[in-house]
């Protein structure tokens, strides 16, 4: 087990961390593929398996709340767009909030789940037990008040490039997330963060001119 301390000076919602992060776990590659409840990343047509899985919950589909309409997420213009915010369960999260992204051929690239604190903690030894071993790390945040906490993350790796991350503390110190993200997803993101860094630096040296 190695220890690692690195430096980062992030800013989330109404959190303010400190300025260590302690890694305590080395990385691996899951011999498990990742997948989204039996739906493979970056897998081209997935589009309807994605609409069956949102057809589970009865809060997406057509209903009324009182006088208000509430259209079906499942079927017309759902999933035209490349996001889409759905009920959707996962684990032994029964009921939560999902963000589900698809690629332009309806792959399947990007989920983010959200739930609380507890629930994340309960989520990723379920990931655990299926993934194996992930890279852990705790973080210490503290709120308006001072008030110190930790946040803990973990994150697992497939040899496919995929990754799953856990976060027990997301936009508030009791919400947290699971984001699972395919290997394309993650290339086009190092691409953007290199790209933005180039800007960046052109910036900079137009500054000094």
């Amino acid at each position: 087990m190695k220890f690692k301390i690195t430096i980062i000076s992030t800013l989330l919602g109404l959190l303010c961390f400190s300025p260590f992060t302690v890694v305590i776990a080395a990385p691996q590659i899951s011999n498990e593929i990742i997948t989204f409840k039996g739906i493979s990343l970056d897998t081209p047509g997935v589009k309807n398996a994605v609409i069956k899985l949102c057809q589970e919950d009865e809060s997406n589909r057509s209903h009324d709340i009182g006088s208000y309409h509430v259209e079906d997420k499942c079927t017309g213009a759902a999933f035209q767009k490349s996001q889409d915010i759905i009920w959707l369960s996962y684990g032994t999260l029964g009921k939560a909030l999902g963000k589900i992204t698809l690629g332009r051929d309806d792959s399947l690239v990007k989920v983010e789940i959200f739930g609380s604190k507890g629930e994340m903690q309960t989520q990723a030894g379920l990931l655990e037990t299926k993934y194996g071993q992930p890279v852990k790390s705790v973080t210490q945040v503290e709120n308006k008040m001072g008030t110190k906490f930790d946040k803990e993350t973990f994150i697992w790796i497939d040899s496919r490039g995929s990754r799953i991350t856990v976060e027990t503390m997301y936009s508030k110190i009791d919400d947290g997330r699971i984001v699972i993200e395919s290997a394309s997803v993650l290339a086009l993101e190092k691409r953007i963060g290199l790209w933005n860094a180039i800007e960046e630096q052109v910036e900079h040296k137009h500054e000094l001119v």
